[in-house]
């Protein structure tokens, strides 16, 4: 009997060793350390049943990962760019993402590096920029951002943010939304009544009127709880809007035609003391007032300035068909809040009906805080941000920019219109206002308006 061929007996059959070869990608395992698999770019088709791939059309990788009995996917997950260089790898756990997650611009730097729990995102994340130089850092709980967002520039902190529960809270130090969109429904239901929280009914009358002056000036921070009617006053405005028809046009400063003097003085004094409207109803002149944006008052928003000064107590409207006034030149608030700008729009939540598409902007000053604005010197920015509040384009275009320094209540006032606003349920801006002369503690004024 022959010996044992001992050479021979170590060789491995050509199939078993076909399979061993092809199961090593099946087995790889990474970590956040572990250097970037690769895979050739044409290669056998595997023969293990559990093992996915998908091929672009010239046949190079495309995606490979492992499925379990059900279908799923389940393992590491790794897909390339046709380029070759990697798209994205991950960890599956019975078709869902589970664990560090990440994707690759296309020059192979890093875009996204998360980390998922059972498929929802819990912990420290980032995106980058394609060349690396912007960067975002978010943290997450339980699939809500919560705690300090930072976004770099160059490796430089240049902005925060800080979240709760997955609500913003603050941008760049200022708080979002001051009041809770809850906290405005309540104001306004106050304001307007229980049965009409939206002041879709109210009336055509000087209370009317009042109830729709309180909702902008609550809006915009300006004393309203207290804002009342003075019967005097009410007399004055009507006599200014009779005035106003019999003359068949607006005019502060009319001649008298023909009536006697003691009704001419005492509606006249109405018509030099008061917002003037024609073609809509009392409430309807405050919300025209507000807007103050048609070429001859856009250059100084007077009206609006008037509806919203601080120092206002009490006033009064009367009207006499089309013709309507709301008297402005009230100063009897003896005591003003201490204020650091009355913004229109305002800061935060906004409801859609209380702004317009072609409203300008405004901002009034507190004198005590602010030197008198020169437009020359003042940049301002309008820019939509995204779904998380981050700026995602350039600063809209920027019309009408002027500054205002005498008159119609506080009376240093800035006044600008951004181009292409869009006032709809979810649409949102980031102003800022940089004076450029200011000291330090005055060189910028930032809030975000957000349409609901």
């Amino acid at each position: 009997m022959s010996a044992p061929d001992r050479t021979s007996s170590r060789k491995l059959p050509a199939t078993l060793s076909l399979t061993l070869s092809l199961s090593l990608p099946l087995t790889l395992t990474f970590s956040a350390l572990a250097p970037l698999p690769t895979l050739p770019a044409q290669e056998s088709k595997p023969q293990d049943p559990l093992l996915r791939e998908e091929r672009f059309h010239s046949g190079s990788i495309k995606a490979r990962w492992r499925v379990d009995e059900n279908g799923n996917k389940n393992g590491a997950f790794l897909a390339w760019h046709e380029n070759g260089l990697l798209q994205e790898r991950a960890w599956y756990a019975s078709g869902v993402l589970d664990g560090l997650h990440e994707l690759f611009h296309q020059n192979g730097k890093l875009a996204l590096s998360e980390v998922k729990k059972a498929g929802i995102t819990d912990g420290k994340s980032s995106e980058r920029n394609e060349n690396g130089t912007h960067e975002v850092r978010f943290p997450f709980v339980k699939g809500k951002l919560h705690g300090r967002v930072e976004i770099l520039d160059k490796g430089k902190i240049t902005g925060t943010q800080e979240w709760k529960d997955g609500s913003l809270i603050t941008i760049d130090g200022f708080i979002a939304h001051p009041k809770p969109k809850d906290g405005i429904k309540s104001a306004l239901a106050s304001i307007y009544g229980p049965d009409d929280p939206s002041g879709d009914a109210v009336g055509d009358t000087p209370t009317g009127a009042l109830q729709v002056l309180k909702a902008y000036r609550y809006l915009c921070d300006v004393p309203w709880t207290d804002l009342e009617l003075d019967p005097q006053l009410n007399a004055h405005a009507a006599a200014a809007a009779s005035l106003c028809k019999r003359i068949g046009h607006l005019d502060h400063t009319p001649q008298n035609p023909g009536m006697p003097e003691s009704e001419y003085r005492f509606a006249f004094t109405g018509t030099s003391s008061s917002n003037l409207s024609v073609g809509s109803n009392l409430p309807g002149s405050v919300h025209s007032y507000m807007n103050d944006s048609d070429p001859s008052n856009i250059d100084r928003v007077g009206h609006r300035r008037w509806c919203l000064n601080p120092g206002m107590k009490r006033t009064g409207f009367g009207k006499d068909e089309a013709y309507s006034a709301m008297w402005s030149f009230d100063e009897s608030r003896t005591k003003i809040p201490d204020f650091e700008a009355i913004c229109y729009p305002p800061r935060g939540y906004l409801p859609v009906r209380y702004f317009g598409p072609g409203h300008a902007f405004s901002v009034q000053l507190n004198p005590n805080k602010y030197r008198a604005p020169d437009i020359t010197s003042t940049e301002i920015t309008v820019t939509p941000p995204d779904e998380r509040y981050l700026r995602s384009g350039p600063p809209l275009a920027i019309e009408n920019e002027k500054a205002q320094n005498s008159g119609f209540g506080v009376r240093y006032c800035l006044i600008f219109r951004p181009r292409g606003i869009v006032v709809a349920p979810g649409a949102r801006y980031l102003v800022e206002i940089k004076f450029v002369k200011e000291k330090p503690a005055r060189q910028s004024l930032r809030w975000l308006v957000e349409f609901y």
